[in-house]
C-alpha cells in the first residue's frame, strides 16, 4: 500500500537488545508503508545499537546519542528530524499490531478536526504473554472529562498531526526524571484540539520489571497530581501554567508538599510499588519490594501484611 501522507515514528532505545528487533520489525511490516522510523540508541551498554545498525532499510533514519540523554531529550530531538504529516512515539520494547497505522490514519481522514488519535492497548508480560487490556474512553467529550481525574490515553498509542507538534511541541523537560510526561503532553494537546481513542487494542505495552517506568521513586507516584495541578492552572489562566511562564519553583513547592508522606515513612513507596507490581502480575518484583518495605520499617505491621498478601496472591494466581 503506497500512501500520500507520511508517518514519522520516533523511537528512543536504551538497553533494549531483547526487544528492539521485534519493535523495529513490527513497524517495517505495517500495512501502511509510507513511513520513516527515526531511531536513536540512547547510550546503551548492551547490543541495542549494533542491532539497530544491522538494518538496511531506507525508511530507517538513525540518529544515535553519544551518551545517555534520557527519554524526553531524545524524543524531542528526534521529533525535530521528523518529516512526516503525522508523528507517533514508539517504545523500543513494545509492539504495534500490523494495521495500527492504517487504522489511525483512516480515523484522521474521517474527521479533519482531529489533532490526536489513540487506541486501547494490550498489557503483556516480558515474554509477550497477555496480561490485560488497557481500555480508554472514546470520544472527545469523554476524554476531556476523564483527563481531570486520570490519563485518558495509553500514551504510547497516540498519533498526532504535524500541526499539533508545531503548536504544542514534544514532552516537557520538567517531567524527564518524573513520570506521566505523556499524561501532561496529551492533556495539553486535548486542551486545544479534538481527540479520539479507537476502541481496539492496536498496541502491546510490555511490562519489563527493571524498566525506567518501574523505577522506585516517590516523584513518579505523585507526578500525575502535578499534571492535574498544571491543567487546573491553564483552565483558570487562559491556557497558561507556571511551567510555561518559567516559574518552576511553584511546581517544586507543590511537589514537596506531596512528598511529605513519603519523607515521613520511607517504606510507603515500596508498599505502593509492590501493589502496582501485583496489579501487573509481576509477582517476584512485588515480593522483593515488600521485603524492602520491611527493611525500611521492620516494626510497621502494614509492611508485613503487604508481604503476606503478595506471597499468598502470587501463589494463588500462579
Amino acid at each position: 500500500m503506497n500512501n500520500r501522507e507520511k508517518i514519522s515514528i520516533i523511537m528512543p532505545a536504551y538497553n533494549a537488545q531483547k526487544y528492539i528487533k521485534e519493535a523495529i520489525d513490527c513497524i517495517l511490516s505495517q500495512t501502511y508503508d509510507n513511513i520513516e522510523l527515526i531511531i536513536a540508541d540512547d547510550g546503551s551498554t548492551d547490543n541495542t545499537k549494533s542491532i539497530i545498525n544491522s538494518y538496511n532499510d531506507k525508511r530507517i533514519v538513525c540518529s544515535h546519542n553519544d551518551s545517555n540523554q534520557g527519554i524526553t531529550a531524545t524524543v524531542n530531538r528526534l521529533i525535530k528530524l521528523a518529516t512526516g504529516d503525522y508523528i507517533t512515539i514508539h517504545a523500543a520494547d513494545d509492539i504495534s499490531v500490523n494495521n495500527r497505522f492504517e487504522l489511525l490514519i483512516n480515523k484522521f481522514k474521517s474527521d479533519s478536526n482531529l489533532g490526536m488519535v489513540g487506541s486501547w492497548a494490550e498489557i503483556v508480560a516480558e515474554n509477550g504473554d497477555f496480561i490485560d487490556f488497557d481500555k480508554r474512553v472514546e470520544t472527545d467529550d469523554e476524554i476531556k472529562k476523564e483527563l481531570k481525574n486520570k490519563s485518558a490515553f495509553c500514551g504510547a498509542t497516540v498519533m498526532v498531526t504535524r500541526e499539533v507538534i508545531e503548536d504544542v511541541g514534544g514532552y516537557r523537560d520538567y517531567f524527564e526524571n518524573l513520570g506521566y510526561q505523556d499524561y501532561d503532553w496529551t492533556y495539553m494537546i486535548s486542551d486545544k484540539y479534538k481527540v479520539y481513542n479507537i476502541q481496539k487494542p492496536l498496541y502491546k505495552y510490555r511490562q519489563v520489571p527493571h524498566s525506567r517506568a518501574h523505577r522506585v521513586d516517590p516523584k513518579r507516584v505523585i507526578s500525575d497530581k502535578l499534571v492535574k495541578f498544571l491543567a487546573k492552572q491553564r483552565e483558570e489562566n487562559g491556557g497558561i501554567d507556571c511551567l510555561m511562564e518559567g516559574k518552576d519553583y511553584i511546581v517544586n513547592d507543590y511537589m514537596n508538599k506531596l512528598l511529605t508522606p513519603y519523607n515521613n515513612d520511607s517504606s510507603l513507596i515500596y508498599r505502593e510499588f509492590a501493589a502496582a507490581s501485583m496489579y501487573h502480575k509481576m509477582y517476584k518484583k512485588a515480593i522483593d519490594l515488600s521485603i524492602k518495605a520491611i527493611m525500611q520499617k521492620p516494626t510497621k505491621i502494614v509492611n508485613w501484611r503487604t508481604l503476606f498478601y503478595c506471597l499468598r496472591k502470587s501463589l494463588y494466581e500462579r
